[in-house]
């Protein structure tokens, strides 16, 4: 009931309730990612801007993202991490190992995990008998 008069609430319930529905693998993180940057009381702003912004086809955003990755805030940094890989951005790819060592765990997990997601795929070699 509480949830009815808290409209922010009511909506991520219904987004991450809704996702079950898309069969696509990993969206359910993407969300989760965002809720968890959103949700912390310390998330600035700025971050809630660039996430906002994050599926903007200007020209200017790649240029925003990655000046956002060296942000003093660390959920600008978080968030940042999160545009590059959904975005994606795979030109800011080497940019995120900075973030690998970076203060906060949640700067650093999202940046392992964008990392990893632009890695370019490999030839899967033949198995061996």
């Amino acid at each position: 009931m509480r949830m009815l008069h808290t409209p922010t609430k009511l909506f991520m319930f219904a987004a991450m309730e809704a996702v079950g529905f898309f069969p696509v693998p990993g969206l359910g993180m993407g969300i989760s990612s965002v809720q968890g940057i959103l949700a912390n009381p310390d998330s600035s702003a700025k971050a809630s801007a660039l996430l906002l912004v994050a599926r903007s086809k200007d020209p200017a955003l790649e240029d925003a993202v990655e000046s956002a990755l060296s942000a003093k805030e660390w959920s600008v940094r978080a968030a940042a991490a999160h545009v590059v890989a959904t975005h994606p951005f795979p030109a800011l790819r080497q940019k995120l190992l900075p973030l690998l060592d970076d203060r906060k765990g949640a700067v650093r997990l999202r940046a392992a995990a964008a990392y990893i997601r632009l890695q370019q795929p490999t030839k899967a070699r033949p198995p061996t008998s």
